[in-house]
């Protein structure tokens, strides 16, 4: 039986602001609503292990909801952070911090984390999947292209 089958009867929530996200679930022919915003502190421990920070977080978030789920409701939260080394790049807050953090990536491997929690009125799953990039060694005026055209600011 397909996943879309065994999903028919189930409300399927999505609490993240992400437009991959959402992509993701219709590409699976998944229906599904979006969750009202609710406010999250997405913080986690100073010692926490970088690989554990997204499904940590991705937890923090199915916590925070405000919402009781109903008995046919499956919430579905997530995150997904990037790893140089054993720091955790953040979202730039502005196109030069972007132009950085591109620039620090160039030639180099990083690790690409996704944390999901899956929660129901009786029930909670979560997990992790971790994706290893390489990005070749970037010229100068394709970072700045990049960040210019696909503003990179909410990734």
């Amino acid at each position: 039986m397909l996943l879309h089958d065994k999903l028919k009867s189930f409300d399927i929530v999505l609490a993240s602001a992400s437009p991959r996200r959402r992509e993701l679930l219709a590409d699976c022919d998944l229906d599904f609503v979006l969750a009202e915003k609710f406010e999250c502190e997405e913080c986690y421990p100073a010692d926490l292990e970088a690989e554990k920070v997204a499904e940590y977080l991705s937890q923090l978030k199915s916590n925070a909801y405000p919402h009781a789920l109903g008995e046919k409701d499956i919430l579905l939260t997530a995150d997904t952070v990037v790893i140089l080394g054993d720091k955790i790049l953040g979202k730039p807050h502005s196109e030069a911090e972007a132009v950085e953090m591109i620039s620090s990536l160039s030639g180099a491997t990083h690790k690409v984390v996704t944390g999901v929690t899956l929660r129901t009125a009786q029930r909670r799953v979560s997990f992790s999947a971790e994706s290893l990039v390489t990005f070749r060694l970037l010229e100068d005026e394709e970072i700045a292209y990049y960040v210019e055209r696909y503003r990179p600011l909410d990734k």
